[in-house]
């Protein structure tokens, strides 16, 4: 009697950890958390063992790790934490990354409506496959279309997801010269538009003509 194990009713569990007894049932279909015994009326029991697997569970989850990861980290013999959490510290930097560059593309969103009243579905679909690409792709695809002094004169040009006075300027350039579009091309108002542009993507390009031509 001495060594016979504390046992608690699923219910108990739930109520200790604040889990539901229904995410419990789970846990145990995925031999995830497999209660150490059930009784002949099918009730599930757990040992102090279970408790503490299932708090380890709920630290993993909490973290972001997902179910089959955290499974795969209590199985085993002896848990390579550093490399988990490594690993995990990965997969936060490119999801911080991701959302980073999703704030980029709804300022712009937001910055292209306030101007222009109405978001074009042209507009909306570049902005959605920009959302969708991971920053190392995007990094990868500049690679592909400039060299790295190219790149560096690149990011000179202004960010039209901020909200500073030099992005606005832009977008309300590109905003007056839409509106012009039905105008003749060596109209006053549509060739000092154009010089503007010319004049600030110069500065910003450092007078590269080539990298102008491929932008």
């Amino acid at each position: 009697m001495a060594n016979q194990k504390t046992l608690i009713s699923i219910k108990d569990l739930a109520r200790q950890t604040n889990i539901t007894t229904r995410t419990l049932r789970y846990y145990d279909s995925i031999d995830l958390l497999t209660p150490a015994e059930t009784t002949e009326g099918g009730h599930r029991m757990y040992t102090e063992e279970n408790t503490a697997r299932l708090f380890k569970i709920i630290f993993l989850k909490d973290l972001g790790f997902q179910l089959n990861d955290i499974k795969s980290i209590l199985d085993r013999d002896v848990w390579n934490w550093d490399g988990y959490f490594e690993e995990h510290f990965r997969m936060l930097q490119e999801e911080r990354a991701r959302l980073d560059s999703l704030e980029r593309r709804m300022k712009e969103m937001k910055n292209i409506f306030e101007l222009e009243g109405e978001l074009e579905a042209p507009v909306l679909l570049e902005l959605i496959k920009l959302s969708r690409q991971d920053p190392q792709s995007r990094h990868e695809h500049m690679k592909s279309l400039f060299n790295n002094n190219e790149i560096a004169h690149y990011k000179n040009l202004p960010n039209l997801s901020n909200d500073d006075h030099e992005a606005k300027e832009w977008l309300q350039k590109v905003a007056d010269l839409k509106k012009l579009l039905n105008e003749d091309p060596a109209s006053l108002p549509v060739q000092e538009i154009v010089a503007w542009i010319d004049r600030k993507m110069s500065e910003a390009l450092g007078g590269d003509e080539q990298l102008m031509e491929k932008i």
